[in-house]
């Protein structure tokens, strides 16, 4: 069946029954991943021997394999990493989706051609993100799921050679991808490595009634694929590794029947697995409580009615490889068939010759019946030519022998092990860290979320962090701070980029010089406008080749990850100066859909309001422009333990709710003073690391 929309239909494959659910019921490509480093670490994922032959079987049908190396990496599993990589280029497989840089730094060193996909986990979702992924060596972005139709439009226009990839059916996260620390803080399962526990699935209420506001229904976007077109998306993605092979046969089914023109049945998609239905709510731009679902009783049970019949989508070869055959047929000659898929693929089968007919002759139309027998191989007649001299008998058995051999051969010649180049692995040295750079101490800057926090005592801190906006409109703050401020930038920038460039461009007029940055589409802001910048948390840095990638790219300042132990950050190198997040409400999610908004409204919240577990715990939730993030209900405090963190070049103090009363008396704290610890303080996760 061939599609109306040229569009790539990529299908989660979680072990080798998925591979075949989802390529014989019409995906073009498949995702999966190895036994490591792959963000569904739970799936049954692929050893060397599972790749090799989940590769060949795919290429055999026409359809391309990518490999999912999108967890963050630590110091220490460099080599293991790297042995990933080799075994993704030697099985062949077509590409690496990747969140970490410093795996795709290292993937561009060992294979350079292996095409670089940015996983959904980088947090991709603005024009310049993508056109950043592109400087760095990406060919494809996975666009954040929180994107519209008209966003979407918005990047393809602005990077026209970048292929975009989009999420459009399967499990939607409360968070934004790659911004997601809760599982990691309650429970050490760090959905950044491929471990998440869904703690979000659980209750948590904005108002003390029972209620599940951190939890979406499943994404169903199969009333939008001529939308996604139009918006310049190249591939449509499915999401689902964990699941079952009948889920994927359902999904797969469903959207090539879709984008082939005919009807889907979306009944079947829902029952097969869903959380009290779908929802399209971000494709279309439609932010509601209609959006959140959880999955109940009646969801488990519906999938029971239809599981056996999904199999069956499976069970036989779907036509999908175009051939060409040429059949050639003279008195006294042997009787030739030549088979090519073009693809530069061309095999040849040869028989016993002709006898001369003493009754009836073959014909034309006898040949092409027989060999137009395709059924049961990936294998369809695009076109028929055949050069049959007259008056001759050929056995109908014989035609057919002649079939079978040439596709047996021809899935041979496409399912050929195609390894991709390796350069063996080796440590590179890291540059050395500037002189002027080492510290006998760690300097201790302040992070605060507005003017008013700032105290008397901010003059101990060596540099301030305030938010570019706040900044914008206290002019009298340039006196006193202009040479040791930085500037804030949001941490995700829905559709109004290019308001925060201009307004920045205006403070860079007035003297300031360094942005905190929070994504890689930042990155190109601080080149094109002139700023220094410092790296935040947002960035991932958990390995020493991402903090050096970044270094590279003129980020002289990181933060490095809070879900890094101590001595795993201890051990990063960098030529630049490295600190870590040592007091705070840490941040746990980044939303664009507000889960308060699931039971009250904007009016009744105000701008600061709490989710409560079914501990009784309380989470802050706090509205920015666009989007809500989630923060932990513990403060995390080290100033009692400073002596174990004097190897850093930095510590950051970062206020959230803090009075300025408050902010004074932790600044005092890391000055050295008189401790003021928090009623309720935690470690974070420098001391028990995640899995």
């Amino acid at each position: 069946m061939k599609k109306l929309h040229d569009l790539e239909l990529l299908a989660p494959a979680g072990g080798p029954e998925s591979i075949a659910a989802a390529v014989l019921c019409g995906a073009d490509a498949v995702y999966v991943g190895q036994k490591s480093f792959s963000a569904r670490a739970s799936a049954h994922n692929f050893d060397k021997q599972e790749l090799l032959e989940a590769v060949r079987y795919c290429h055999e049908r026409g359809a391309k394999v990518y490999q999912t190396v999108n967890t963050l990496a630590f110091d220490g599993e460099t080599p293991a990493l790297a042995g990933c990589i080799e075994t993704a280029a030697a099985c062949g497989v077509d590409g690496l989706i990747v969140q970490d840089l410093g795996t795709a730094a290292l993937a561009g060193k060992i294979c350079p051609s292996m095409r670089l996909h940015a996983s959904t986990q980088m947090t991709i979702h603005t024009p310049d993100g993508v056109k950043e992924a592109r400087r760095l060596g990406f060919v494809r972005a996975v666009l954040a799921r929180e994107l519209s139709l008209t966003e979407i439009a918005e990047i393809h226009r602005a990077a026209l050679d970048m292929e975009l990839e989009v999420f459009v059916h399967g499990a939607l996260c409360m968070s934004v991808s790659g911004q997601c620390y809760l599982s990691a803080m309650l429970g050490g399962r760090s959905g950044n490595r491929g471990q998440c526990a869904q703690p979000c699935r659980l209750p948590f209420s904005s108002t003390g009634k029972p209620a599940k506001d951190l939890s979406l229904k499943d994404l169903c976007g199969i009333e939008d694929l001529d939308g996604l077109r139009r918006a310049g998306v190249t591939s449509l993605k499915i999401e689902g590794r964990m699941k079952r092979p009948e889920y994927v046969a359902a999904a797969v089914s469903s959207y090539h029947k879709a984008l082939g023109g005919q009807a889907a049945d979306v009944d079947t998609l829902r029952a097969v697995f869903s959380r009290s239905g779908f929802t399209a709510g971000y494709l279309e731009g439609k932010l509601s409580p209609a959006m959140f679902g959880s999955r109940e009783k009646e969801d488990v049970t519906a999938a029971a009615g239809v599981l056996k019949g999904l199999a069956n989508l499976y069970k036989q070869e779907m036509p999908r490889v175009g051939v060409t055959l040429t059949f050639s047929a003279e008195n006294g000659l042997p009787i030739t068939l030549s088979m090519e898929d073009g693809e530069e693929n061309r095999v040849f089968a040869k028989g016993e010759p002709p006898e001369r007919a003493l009754h009836r002759p073959t014909g034309e139309e006898d040949v092409k019946k027989a060999l137009e027998k395709l059924g049961g191989t990936p294998f369809y007649a695009e076109s028929i030519n055949i050069q049959l001299e007259e008056g001759l008998m050929i056995p109908a058995s014989h035609l057919n022998a002649l079939r079978r051999e040439c596709c047996e051969k021809l899935l041979l010649e496409r399912g050929k092990p195609a390894p991709k180049p390796c350069f063996p692995y080796r440590e590179d040295p890291f540059p050395e860290k500037e002189q002027e750079n080492k510290k006998d101490k760690p300097f201790i800057q302040g992070r605060f979320l507005s003017a008013d926090q700032l105290p008397e005592n901010a003059d101990k801190l060596t540099q301030i962090i305030l938010p570019y906006k706040e900044v914008a409109k206290h002019p009298e703050l340039d006196e006193k701070l202009l040479e040791r401020c930085i500037l804030e930038l949001p941490r995700a920038m829905f559709g109004w980029e290019k308001i925060v460039k201009k307004e920045l461009a205006a403070l860079r007029e007035r003297g300031y010089r360094k942005l905190l940055i929070q994504n890689i589409a930042q990155l190109s802001w601080a080149r094109e406008l002139g700023f220094s910048c410092q790296g935040g948390f947002g960035l991932n840095v958990t390995n020493s080749l991402a903090a050096r990638r970044l270094w590279e790219q003129g980020v002289g300042e990181f933060t490095l990850s809070f879900e890094l132990t101590l001595s795993q950050a201890r051990r990063i190198q960098t030529p630049g100066l490295k600190g870590v997040i040592a007091y705070g409400c840490l941040p746990l999610m980044l939303t664009r859909n507000c889960p308060v908004k699931n039971q009250k409204s904007c009016r009744e919240c105000g701008k600061r309001s709490f989710l409560t577990d079914r501990k009784g715990e309380r989470f802050p939730v706090r509205c920015s422009e666009g989007y809500t993030e989630l923060f932990n209900s513990a403060v995390l405090y080290l100033a009692d333990r400073l002596e174990e963190w004097e190897w850093c070049d930095f510590l950051t103090l970062y206020f959230t709710s803090e009075t300025k009363e408050q902010c004074a008396k932790i600044i005092h704290s890391y000055a050295g003073k008189k401790q003021h610890k928090p009623a309720k303080l935690t470690r974070g996760l420098y001391y028990r690391g995640v899995l």
